[in-house]
């Protein structure tokens, strides 16, 4: 249906739409809702009117931030009218079609002209457009309007970049894109190069806090635990300079954190902050997020021995993944589903041999596909562990062949990739294989090539088990 163009400021049209709870335009808006101060508090996520504190949803508190920068924006005060069209851009409403956006903001201004001046109006009831009903002297925000924008990520509201600004902004994608496949390709060194240069280029608070949170997770994956810490706070001190502490991008830097923190055997640290990231994305649609949290309460369940819940978990993170189309992710869920069957038979093993072997299977069968799909999609090589987890796997299954063979591909995933933590792990997984076939020759040079490339702690623990081989 073609809509109407707004009808000309008159009195009969301000009589006409008094109907639509307390919005009105012009002289008469002015008189209403033009007196109340509006506080809005990007850090509280509040919004404040006539001395009562709105119960807003953060998509209304979305909405109200962008209202009140077209407010703020508009020198003559004679606009800051947003199209639906436009609201449609914000994050809270992207699901939404036109017709559902007018219904909803709508429905929201009668509800609050029940209790006070309804501080939004619109030119057509469902139709809109819409603004905020009050003065731009009348609104007081606690960060700036660069700040607010910058919130909002209203990308079309900006002005077109200039060549200097295009440039930089074609720089951080490029260093960005390169660091995403190294890191594919488990090229780690490389991958930290691309994510710094990246960092150097961006001119957005967003950015600046992607690159980081790259940083540090490659710094984790690496073994580099404390430098990856220093690097994740200096993320959030970004994100909270610019007043965006409960936004994606702080639940983004949550799950990076939470891994760290995890990696420190932290883990009420990093639970606290997989479940704040949890709880700031919930009802946004980030499903990678969303994957990522459950992925990571996924692992601590796993640590407490809590294989229902960690399982639980594992599937919802990958049933996000999927929605979010993140094959790196959902490879991820496959090798934590089936490791967790392996740790889970492991357990059996002591008092139910038969389950046990149940377990392992089910692994094997999980570790065979991660890696299947790997090989695939030419991904996943920046660790071995489902290499080393499926090794594992066939001794417990008295497939030392098998073993054998895939300790070897874990041991050169390893080697490529420069990953210190996968290379312990491969060596430990040949040296249980010799010892069980019975290759002391192997075995001897096998600690010899691992005391050339390992710190003597891991190497200490490789000769405790070679002097004291405890089973498959």
């Amino acid at each position: 249906m073609r809509r109407k163009k707004p009808t000309p400021k008159t009195h009969t049209t301000l009589r006409a739409e008094q109907s639509f709870g307390t919005q009105r335009r012009g002289p008469e808006t002015e008189r209403q809702g033009g007196r109340t101060l509006v506080e809005l508090r990007l850090r509280d996520r509040q919004v404040k009117a006539a001395n009562r504190t709105l119960r807003l949803s953060p998509q209304f508190f979305e909405l109200y931030c962008y209202l009140a920068l077209k407010r703020l924006n508009d020198p003559d005060g004679q606009s800051g009218f947003v199209e639906t069209s436009a609201i449609k851009g914000l994050r809270g409403w992207r699901g939404n079609d036109l017709l559902s956006i007018g219904k909803q903001i709508r429905r929201h201004i009668t509800e609050s002209a029940k209790t006070g001046p309804a501080l939004i109006e619109g030119v057509q009831k469902t139709a809109g457009p819409f603004r905020l009903a009050v003065t731009r002297g009348k609104i007081k925000l606690d960060v700036s309007t660069r700040d607010l924008q910058n919130y909002l990520g209203t990308l079309s509201e900006r002005e077109p970049l200039d060549d200097e600004a295009e440039s930089r902004l074609y720089q951080f994608v490029d260093h960005i894109s390169r660091g995403t496949i190294r890191t594919a390709d488990g090229l780690l060194d490389e991958a930290l190069q691309s994510y710094r240069a990246a960092l150097a280029y961006a001119d957005e608070s967003y950015q600046a806090t992607k690159a980081m949170d790259n940083v540090a997770r490659i710094l984790e994956r690496q073994g580099k635990y404390e430098e990856a810490l220093q690097t994740w706070k200096q993320a959030l001190l970004e994100l909270k300079h610019k007043g965006q502490q409960k936004s994606w991008a702080e639940a983004a830097s949550d799950v990076v954190g939470g891994w760290v923190q995890l990696r420190l055997r932290n883990f009420s640290k990093a639970e606290r902050l997989f479940d704040k990231a949890l709880e700031a994305v919930r009802d946004t649609g980030h499903f990678q997020i969303l994957g990522d949290a459950h992925n990571g309460l996924g692992v601590l369940a796993k640590q407490r021995d809590e294989y229902s819940e960690a399982l639980s978990h594992y599937q919802q993170a990958l049933e996000f993944w999927i929605l979010a189309e993140y094959l790196y992710g959902i490879q991820s869920a496959y090798f934590n589903i089936g490791h967790l069957h392996y740790a889970w038979g492991k357990k059996l093993a002591r008092s139910d041999s038969r389950l046990a072997l149940q377990r392992y299977q089910v692994a094997g069968r999980w570790m065979e596909q991660c890696i299947s799909l790997c090989e695939a999609a030419g991904t996943g090589y920046d660790t071995n562990d489902a290499e080393v987890t499926l090794s594992s796997v066939y001794r417990k299954t008295g497939e030392l062949d098998k073993a054998l063979a895939t300790g070897e591909t874990a041991r050169n995933i390893a080697v490529a990739s420069g990953n210190v933590r996968s290379l312990y792990l491969a060596y430990r997984s040949l040296l249980k294989t010799h010892l069980l076939m019975h290759n002391a020759d192997a075995a001897d040079a096998l600690m010899q090539e691992a005391g050339r490339v390992l710190s003597p702690d891991r190497l200490k623990e490789l000769k405790a088990i070679a002097d004291k081989p405890v089973g498959p």
